[in-house]
């Protein structure tokens, strides 16, 4: 999952205007109250395993539950994948 910001620190001096409508052609998942807590609540069980990882990749992940299957190429990835029922491929 390629999150706007990402997108927007590779497009640094573009014009606004292309920009914004570029990002607007890609599919997007939004970001719901479920979507936080969800994350929230899988921060919060790994923190109890001593576990710390960032927690924009939590919220990353909660937003792909049961809609996207996640590429990655990163350790915390496989952390959550132990607290939530992740569709997991690996590259």
């Amino acid at each position: 999952m390629i999150t706007r910001h990402s997108i927007l620190l590779l497009f640094k001096g573009s014009k606004t205007q292309t920009l914004q409508d570029s990002l607007n052609s890609l599919p997007q998942i939004p970001a719901d109250e479920r979507v936080i807590e969800r994350g929230a609540n899988w921060g919060f069980s790994l923190d109890r395993k001593g576990k710390n990882i960032y927690r924009i990749g939590l919220f990353i992940d909660s937003a792909a539950y049961k809609k996207a299957c996640l590429l990655h190429s990163d350790h915390d990835f496989e952390v959550v994948v132990s607290v939530g029922d992740l569709e997991e491929e690996k590259i």
